[in-house]
């Protein structure tokens, strides 16, 4: 650690070792180890799984995500870390591709991009966020609570109607930034399986 922090202290901008240099040093590398073995298996079969995932309901995943603790999602911390090899907070197409292979999983290009286009939420970044990784590899099973799945309902009632209505949807979607078509909301509501 010393010869990292000698390193980012030097004075001259020229000599001082830049940000993705200092993130390939050793003190960092060494630390970041393979997460549990038990856990990212499972969140890569969920990754494979989430291409028939529908786009509402990864937005209700993505706001059920916001009510978990820190202790729920522990071990998926560590996954994404393993994931996000240059330690942006982002998981690009390249790292997801490499970590599939160096698990055993050698997927065709085409089905990385449909593995990256299911997750993304967000699609002003071609990359997986945090929140889009907690989203498509949470187990359903432990996020699904009664007071988790109200919460989430609540959030899209914005006028506190008890019903959901694609206004509703579309006011949500605008306050988080994404302006999407009455089309695309009339869209998302038929794909839902009830």
């Amino acid at each position: 650690m010393k010869d990292l922090i000698r390193k980012l202290l030097v004075i001259d901008p020229e000599k001082r070792i830049t940000t993705t240099e200092a993130l390939e040093h050793k003190w960092f590398t060494n630390r970041i180890k393979p997460p549990d073995i038990g856990a990212t298996p499972k969140a890569v079969e969920a990754l494979e799984k989430l291409r028939s995932r529908k786009r509402l309901k990864r937005e209700i995943l993505r706001i059920m995500i916001n009510y978990v603790n820190e202790e729920e999602i522990k071990e998926l911390k560590e996954v994404f870390r393993y994931f996000d090899k240059d330690n942006t907070g982002y998981i690009t197409m390249k790292e997801l591709k490499q970590v599939m292979e160096e698990l055993g999983h050698s997927l065709a290009q085409e089905q990385i991009d449909s593995i990256m286009k299911s997750i993304k939420i967000d699609s002003t970044t071609p990359n997986i966020n945090y929140t889009e990784f907690l989203a498509a590899t949470i187990d359903k099973k432990q996020l699904l609570t009664k007071e988790r799945l109200w919460n989430a309902f609540k959030h899209f009632d914005v006028d506190d109607t008890n019903q959901i209505t694609p206004e509703n949807i579309k006011e949500v979607m605008n306050r988080v930034g994404r302006k999407i078509s009455d089309e695309e909301i009339i869209k998302m509501i038929q794909e839902v399986d009830l």
